[in-house]
């Protein structure tokens, strides 16, 4: 599997042709908020391809040089269950490091019914089974609600203080104070 960064007109192709399709509507970024993180460098987007057909996909948003919040990740539809998934996580992990690596993932909590809260807790699965840590640290985006894991445990305490230096500097300070909730 070949692991390639990828341009902005790449990412763009990317989030028309997929992201808008895996991912909920409140969760997406505007391509305007997408293009302004990737030019001021917080924004790291790979692909994966399989004899150059894009397989997958893994979207960061960086602050600091070791501080990362997996933003969106897909393995596209038709090659989902082949333990892709796995193989990317890590290639990641390989790429970027071990530490400092956060995730939200949808709280099943708050699923709208029981597929939903099915597909939520495999997601919550496969990101345990692929050596990510749960932590007791929840999120609200919006009306989005988040469980929090990280790549290496962490205290609570650290986990709240890294999620709002991410936070903070991927949103602008009267979206942070107005739309976002760390607990």
């Amino acid at each position: 599997m070949e692991m390639k960064c990828l341009d902005l007109a790449e990412v763009f192709d990317i989030y028309d042709r997929y992201a808008i399709h895996d991912f909920p509507a409140s969760e997406l970024k505007t391509k305007d908020h997408i293009k302004d993180l990737m030019t001021r460098g917080l924004y790291r987007c790979f692909g994966f391809y399989q004899q150059s057909q894009l397989v997958a996909y893994a979207w960061f948003f960086v602050c600091e040089p070791s501080l990362y919040l997996l933003d969106f990740f897909a393995v596209l539809a038709t090659f989902r269950s082949q333990g892709l998934g796995a193989q990317i996580l890590q290639l990641l992990r390989e790429e970027i490091g071990a530490h400092g690596v956060y995730g939200e993932v949808e709280d099943p909590d708050y699923a709208i019914d029981s597929d939903d809260c099915s597909i939520r807790q495999r997601r919550i699965g496969f990101y345990l089974r692929n050596g990510m840590h749960l932590t007791g640290v929840r999120s609200s985006v919006l009306t989005d609600r988040y469980l929090i894991f990280c790549s290496e445990p962490q205290p609570d305490d650290v986990v709240r203080r890294h999620l709002r230096q991410l936070y903070q500097a991927m949103f602008d300070q009267a979206f942070y104070q107005k739309h976002i909730i760390i607990k």
